[in-house]
């Protein structure tokens, strides 16, 4: 990884698949316009939907929750379905992985470090927005049994500036003491925490997936695909699924913590040049799984529909009601209310929002708005 911003793989792979399938077609006017769109589509993704999305995090009571959004932390009331900002950071370019844990926030600043580059440390406060520490360098936080676990992270230079780098899963204290690298990951290499247990995809041609305890031994192997490029990615997880996208096959799939082996659960089509019809896997919360479909076109999004279902159910609950923005991620389910990160384009502009609105798709609204253009 280095320190610019990342764009989203999703939205890129489904153009990627459309221009190959325009060079298949053997179609000389089919190659220009799906060459043309490919670069449209792909300088909109890289202003609207930055890598490090708004994140979401609930205290043990379930009723108060928080979001980040572009270098802000809010929260969210679920009864009266308000959001109130309690902080703002400076010199900092997007704040994201916020967790809640007794009476504190602990999340990941991405910081200035001169032009285009930036730098990841993970912070914690209080939930009222005071008494803020700097832990480590890193990011990616988890929270089980009083300690942290995330991705380490150390400085080097490019071009006269600094960014940092992987070193590997690590642990420490919730006061950020007793730093220990548990596992070596190269830059690129993706952590998360479920189930109790590490899942670790690592960065070299095939994208291994491995399971390892909190100690840091290697328990077994999820998945090596052998062919270069082939894998599916790890995009979502939960305390108790993990959701790869295979953008090579166009699917979803799903796999239980302390399982080897992965189900389908959606196709996610490339994108139909036809119809202008754009598909996303929009992640996971409260034990469901989100996938929108929406109409693009130059000037904005419309048609958008939104889908959420059970990971192993054959039952999928369609919403409707979308505003005409694009649904790129669903933060969380609390209550009745879905938290979704939307992106829009317009005359004025590229924006990313991050709304509610009820799962039978009424009493949608913006709670906050940023990534202008």
């Amino acid at each position: 990884m280095s320190g610019y911003p990342e764009f989203s793989s999703s939205c890129s792979s489904s153009c990627t698949n459309s221009f190959n399938s325009a060079f298949k077609s053997k179609s000389k006017l089919a190659c220009a316009f799906t060459a043309v769109l490919f670069a449209l589509m792909l300088a909109f993704t890289l202003e609207s939907e930055p890598a490090h999305a708004a994140t979401f995090a609930t205290n043990n009571s379930g009723k108060t929750s928080y979001f980040c959004a572009s270098n802000r932390i809010y929260r969210f009331n679920a009864k009266t379905g308000k959001a109130k900002k309690i902080r703002t950071f400076k010199n900092t370019f997007n704040v994201s992985d916020v967790r809640c844990y007794r009476g504190y926030l602990y999340f990941t600043l991405n910081k200035y470090a001169g032009t285009a580059y930036t730098e990841n440390y993970i912070y914690r406060m209080k939930t009222n927005g005071k008494k803020l520490k700097k832990l480590a360098t890193g990011r990616s936080p988890f929270i089980r049994s009083g300690k942290i676990y995330y991705t380490a992270q150390r400085r080097t230079t490019a071009d006269a500036s600094y960014v940092t780098v992987n070193k590997g899963a690590a642990v420490m204290t919730t006061a950020g003491k007793k730093k220990k690298t548990l596992v070596k990951m190269a830059d690129g290499a993706k952590m998360v925490l479920s189930n109790s247990k590490l899942y670790i995809q690592h960065s070299d041609n095939r994208n291994p997936v491995y399971e390892y305890s909190l100690k840091g031994k290697r328990l077994r192997t999820i998945m090596i695909y052998s062919t270069s490029g082939a894998s599916p990615m790890l995009e979502a997880s939960d305390n108790k699924y993990l959701y790869f996208v295979d953008y090579y096959h166009n699917e979803v799939r799903v796999l239980t913590a302390g399982k080897t082996k992965t189900s389908r659960i959606w196709k996610i089509p490339s994108f139909d040049i036809k119809t202008s019809q754009d598909y996303t896997f929009c992640g996971a919360a409260g034990g469901y799984a989100f996938k929108s479909r929406s109409k693009y076109s130059s000037t904005t999004y419309s048609g958008s529909v939104l889908w959420m279902r059970k990971p192993y159910s054959n039952k999928t609950y369609k919403i409707k009601g979308m505003p005409k923005m694009k649904p790129v991620r669903v933060l969380a389910k609390n209550g009745k209310w879905l938290i979704i990160e939307f992106a829009k384009v317009g005359r004025n502009g590229n924006n990313t929002y991050v709304s509610r609105i009820t799962t039978s798709g009424k009493k949608y609204k913006a709670l906050a708005s940023y990534f202008k253009s």
